[in-house]
């Protein structure tokens, strides 16, 4: 006859009490460690941003955020952290334009969310124009990306940046991109309207009028326009040499008062040494070139370009010593 177990009814219960007691309170525990846990990797990655330690702060978030993804300050750290790093790769960039994007749908109910969301739509801008150069390929959709952030931004009624002519010429270019040309000279002229010392909206406009309308009428009227404004900056003169040199025109005059005007600019420096070796003048880009490195000895393509007039000066000794010098 076949052995039969008994059952202890009294341990039995004993033991379903136990864990009905216990079971709560363990579960309570847990948590509390868990929480704590993603507490202290949040403490620990705001101070790692906070001294700069880039990398470990966005480990720290990622990490945390594992357990809290709805956490809106949690992701603006991430996103600041992945792109404040000097040293971030085209993934970072995409993943704190990720990051961004998720706070600007939440729906933010105080005032000081929506501003630092203004701040991060700004941000988003750049971000997308920047992974445009990055991603050839995707272009058309960061160029969209963008377009759609400047638009709310400069926004009539509800922008936060009405009549900003630096989002204006940002916008301008993105229509020169998709092929929107009239609306692209509307807003170049919205943004030299609205910010007339921003050179880059004349150099644009311009280089748009040459290129893409051969019109050279229109984009000498730009350049002058930009001088006019403008007279008394380097940086308008490097333009308008560009302007000309694009079209067979004498720069000299141009490149020399940007020279004039800021002596000691590594680009000033090394734009008059570019006309001078276009006139074959070897002496005076060579005493410009070696001027240039003394105030400014890593610059690599001062470097480059004193070997090359080393070299059609027929110094092909003087041009190694100038690039091995480059490279101590």
């Amino acid at each position: 006859m076949a052995a039969t177990r008994r059952v202890n009814v009294r341990f039995l219960g004993i033991l379903v009490g136990t864990f009905a007691v216990l079971g709560p309170s363990i579960y309570f525990v847990n948590a509390y460690q868990v929480r704590r846990n993603s507490d202290a990797l949040k403490q620990r990655a705001s101070q790692a941003f906070d001294d700069g330690r880039y990398d470990d702060a966005a480990k720290f978030y990622y990490l945390y955020l594992k357990q809290h993804p709805d956490d809106i300050e949690a992701r603006i750290g991430r996103a600041e952290a992945l792109d404040k790093n000097p040293s971030k790769t085209l993934n970072d960039r995409k993943e704190a334009f990720d990051n961004f994007d998720y706070v600007l749908r939440w729906e933010a109910d105080d005032q000081d969310m929506r501003r630092r969301q203004d701040g991060i739509r700004r941000r988003q801008v750049d971000l997308a124009l920047e992974l445009l150069a990055l991603e050839p390929r995707t272009a058309g959709e960061h160029r969209n990306q963008a377009t759609a952030h400047i638009r709310k931004l400069l926004d009539a009624e509800k922008g936060s940046h009405k009549n900003d002519g630096v989002l204006e010429q940002l916008l301008a270019y993105c229509y020169v991109i998709g092929g929107e040309d009239d609306q692209a000279v509307t807003f170049y002229e919205k943004a030299i309207e609205h910010a007339p010392h921003h050179i880059a909206s004349y150099s644009q406009l311009a280089t748009f009028y040459l290129v893409r309308r051969k019109d050279p009428v229109r984009a000498n009227a730009v350049k002058d326009r930009m001088l006019a404004e403008n007279a008394d900056r380097w940086e308008a003169h490097i333009v308008a040499a560009a302007i000309l040199r694009s079209q067979g025109s004498a720069d000299d005059a141009e490149v020399k008062k940007a020279l004039e005007l800021a002596p000691d600019k590594a680009e000033t420096i090394h734009q008059a040494a570019l006309a001078a070796l276009r006139q074959h003048k070897l002496d005076d880009a060579r005493a410009l070139l070696e001027r240039g490195l003394k105030l400014h000895p890593k610059n690599a393509d001062m470097v480059n370009r004193l070997a090359q007039v080393e070299m059609e000066a027929g110094h092909p000794d003087k041009a190694e010593q100038c690039l091995r010098r480059g490279l101590n």
